[in-house]
């Protein structure tokens, strides 16, 4: 797999499973508004893949971007723990577990 499709994949999945937690709320009456919030300012923020260049550049840039505007939506959300900043947390994670991969490629 190319390391575009495999930041391809490893986002669809994070939208995925973010999707499925937010019809588990849903589905138990709970609301779920700071996950649509939080993916919603993903979504927005979230540059395209680059066609060319390496995608370890645009990794570590994608990382800081969402790391500024996960401690703006804690601040303004006031939700450092709630769903919404475990949201940013999980994409963080995933993108993160992806630098070294990335690093050695290039």
């Amino acid at each position: 797999m190319s390391d575009v499709s495999n930041l391809r994949s490893t986002i669809n999945a994070f939208y995925q499973a973010q999707d499925q937690a937010l019809e588990n709320r849903k589905t138990s009456g709970e609301p779920g508004g700071d996950i649509t919030h939080a993916l919603s300012i993903i979504r927005r923020i979230l540059p395209p893949l680059p066609d060319t260049g390496p995608l370890s550049e645009w990794l570590s840039q994608t990382i800081a971007v969402l790391e500024s505007e996960h401690q703006n939506y804690c601040q303004q959300e006031e939700d450092l723990t709630g769903c919404g900043s475990a949201t940013f947390g999980e994409l963080l994670t995933r993108l993160i577990s992806l630098e070294p991969t990335l690093a050695m490629t290039y």
